[in-house]
């Protein structure tokens, strides 16, 4: 809610017209351009209207947990309808749909509603996409014509892990990245021929996250029973942890903090590994977090995460990763949450849009409204001044970030009377008055006719008439 300052029984109003949030940046793949959840800092984050971010447009695409891939004005997600999935390229700023390609794909509802789980991911002129099925595909970024394709399953022979393939492609250089088969896959990102396979075993369900392990570019991921370190030149294994959940649903990214991994999943507390040698960290207490689907944020030696099991009731929780003490803790629906500029911008699973401080000492939130219905387990996207959210039925909404507020009245003596003055490009505010800013206070249009002179608006106002207030509002 905005503030209005009195001055000599006045009231000015602060700020100027709008306030970007971020640069003009995209979120291109999973987790954002830097693959942290964290937006590229710029511009500030303001509390958001009391009645909530404006929403620019809704579309559905379909049944799905699939977020949003965002680049060059074009947002990409996937859905299913009918056991066919979607691939769909959106305008993200109006929402019109540029081109979709659809092929046939089951919904595969198992305990939840079903549909693709893998974010799509682009890099230069193309988007590369995984259904639960094994589908992969290269499109044309422009008009979705199909690069190349093939299928992990019935051309490669891979297991489809129970609840189908989940982790993003991920781009590393010539290659491209899966979570897929027992040790992960790599092919070659223009032609989708093989560079190199572990096995066929079924994989877990975390997206890989490449990482320096001392010289050796290396990538680390949850398997179906363990957690998983490769080199990413030829695939060989590095090292691994047994690591098994329960119904086999390890979800969650590994974290890679200070050249350490903490790893965890929905019936597992979080451990921090030695990566070059497979170990737990000696001296390191178990931490009291298990996280169930997305990864959290790492800020300042502080993971925010959420813990406990989507089906039941949760927690969003502040990790110190130097002591594995919980900072603090407060009941949420299991969710999912990003970072930008100092800020947390959490959606819950029940559709909750929330703006909270970081910081490790309380749970500190800003603004909040509920935002979207439904079951709303898939991460936010955040490109320029626009945040992208998703339910599990496909609801796609987008919102502007750019906060507006009204321009500032200015107030000086003339004469025997006051003058008040305000910008000629505010022309879509009405000036009101009245004698109380208590709540409930009635406010209506100031009898003053506004005259212009060199570029603003000028009401002039008996002196006799100063205990009145004045404010600028929009009819």
């Amino acid at each position: 809610m905005v503030q209005w300052p009195l001055i000599g029984g006045f009231m000015l109003c602060l700020g100027g017209l709008v306030s970007p949030i971020v640069a003009d940046a995209d979120w291109p793949h999973w987790r954002g351009p830097n693959r942290d959840s964290i937006a590229r800092p710029s511009g500030r984050l303001l509390a958001w209207p009391q009645g909530g971010l404006t929403r620019l447009w809704v579309a559905n695409v379909g049944v799905g947990f699939s977020s949003m891939a965002v680049s060059q004005g074009r947002l990409f997600t996937m859905g299913n309808r009918g056991n066919q999935d979607t691939v769909y390229c959106l305008d993200a700023t109006s929402g019109q749909y540029l081109w979709t390609f659809s092929y046939a794909c089951e919904l595969d509802p198992n305990l939840y509603q079903g549909g693709p789980s893998a974010t799509p991911t682009v890099e230069g002129g193309v988007v590369y996409t995984l259904s639960k099925f094994g589908h992969l595909f290269c499109f044309n970024v422009t008009n979705g014509a199909v690069v190349w394709r093939t299928n992990l399953i019935s051309d490669l022979g891979l297991q489809k892990p129970e609840w189908g393939f989940a982790g993003s492609p991920v781009i590393e250089g010539p290659k491209l990245l899966l979570n897929a088969g027992g040790h992960g896959l790599a092919l070659d990102k223009t032609n989708g021929q093989v560079i190199w396979l572990s096995d066929t075993r079924r994989a877990g369900y975390s997206t890989l996250v490449p990482f320096d392990l001392d010289g050796v570019r290396a990538g680390v991921m949850l398997g179906y029973t363990n957690v998983i370190c490769v080199a990413l030149d030829d695939g060989h294994l590095l090292s691994q942890v047994f690591w098994r959940s329960a119904f086999d649903m390890n979800c969650p990214d590994p974290i890679i903090h200070n050249g350490r991994i903490l790893a965890t999943s929905v019936s597992k507390s979080a451990r921090l590994i030695q990566p070059e040698n497979g170990q737990f960290v000696a001296g390191f207490p178990t931490v009291d977090l298990k996280t169930h689907l997305s990864p959290g944020v790492v800020i300042s030696n502080h993971l925010y995460a959420f813990h406990g099991d989507a089906e039941q009731s949760g927690a969003l929780r502040c990790v110190d990763l130097q002591t594995g003490a919980v900072r603090w803790t407060t009941p949420l629906p299991v969710g999912s949450l990003i970072a930008a500029d100092g800020k947390l911008i959490v959606l819950t699973g029940g559709g909750e849009l929330i703006l909270a401080q970081v910081t490790p000492s309380e749970f500190a939130p800003i603004s909040r409204f509920r935002a979207l219905s439904g079951r709303c387990w898939t991460m936010p996207a955040l490109a320029s001044d626009r945040l992208f959210l998703r339910n599990a039925y496909g609801d796609v909404a987008a919102f502007s970030l750019v906060v507006e507020s009204p321009p500032r009245l200015q107030v000086r003596e003339h004469g025997s009377a006051l003058e008040i003055t305000w910008p000629t490009n505010a022309a879509e505010f009405d000036l009101e008055s009245s004698f109380s800013i208590a709540p409930g206070a009635v406010w209506g249009e100031a009898r003053e006719t506004p005259t212009i002179e060199t570029g603003m608006f000028r009401v002039s106002v008996s002196s006799a008439d100063s205990n009145r207030f004045f404010r600028l509002k929009k009819p």
